[in-house]
Order: structure tokens, then C-alpha cells, then sequence
């Protein structure tokens, strides 16, 4: 784990979080760091931690019981954060595509949350060429 201090996560839920953040931006991706270099688990703490204790606690508890989900399920035998890549992502992929609505709901607003803290940082906004788009104020 980083020796960054966590407002509001406990290390195994950054743990988590940094096993989803390099599933869904993995080193080698087309836009370049991976989902940990970029910060998204710090990103994440800090924007939870302007929420209330209610919406924190419910995001710890989805990202705990979201972990233990492969086991419950039976899919695997490991937990998320301890399976192989290729295993995250498939695991991902069958919720992403479940046969019902709120769990594909679920998996766009998940996802949504990671998208926003990738690419907020600024070496994935300048490799995207953002800036010529939409730059900084004061430039």
C-alpha cells in the first residue's frame, strides 16, 4: 500500500481499489499509466470523503462484499483483489453484461466513478490531447 494517508478507506479497501483501478487501466493501456500511477485510489478517498458517513459507508461495503463476490458466487476460490488479471476482467465483464438492469446500472455507475478519477490526472489529459480542446485556466 502507499505511505499516502486515507481519509476515509481502510487499507484492505484500498486494496481493492487498487486492484479494480489497474483492471480497468492496466500498465501498457493505450492512453499509458496504469490506474495506481495515476492515483485513482487517493483520487477516490478524497472525493468520498467530501460525502456523507452514509454514502461512505455504503461504498465501503460494496467494495468489501465486491471482493468476497467471486467466492460467493463460486467463480473462483480467491477473493477479487488476489485473482489474475485476466480473471478480474472476466469477472467484471459477466457483471458488466448480467441479465438484469440494476446490475448493469450498477457496474456503469462503478465504472463511471473510476473513469472520472483517471482521467482527471493531468499526464492522462495531456496523452489524450485534452488540453487543445479544453485547456486550464490561465493558459
Amino acid at each position: 500500500m502507499p505511505d499516502k494517508t486515507y481519509k476515509v478507506f481502510a487499507p484492505a479497501e484500498v486494496k481493492m481499489l487498487e486492484a479494480l483501478s489497474l483492471t480497468f487501466f492496466p500498465p501498457q493501456n493505450p492512453v499509458g499509466p496504469d490506474g495506481v500511477e495515476t492515483g485513482v485510489p487517493l483520487y477516490l478517498d478524497e472525493y468520498f470523503s467530501r460525502f456523507s458517513w452514509v454514502v461512505q459507508a455504503g461504498f465501503r461495503i460494496f467494495l468489501r462484499v465486491m471482493n468476497w463476490l467471486p467466492i460467493l458466487l463460486l467463480q473462483s476460490g480467491r477473493t477479487f483483489r488476489k485473482m489474475e488479471k485476466e480473471k478480474r476482467q472476466k469477472f467484471l465483464l459477466l457483471w458488466c453484461n448480467g441479465r438484469f438492469y440494476l446490475q448493469r446500472l450498477s457496474f456503469l455507475g462503478f465504472k463511471l466513478v473510476f473513469n472520472m478519477a483517471y482521467f482527471n490526472h493531468p499526464e492522462v489529459l495531456k496523452r489524450i490531447d485534452f488540453y487543445e480542446v479544453c485547456p486550464p485556466k490561465g493558459k
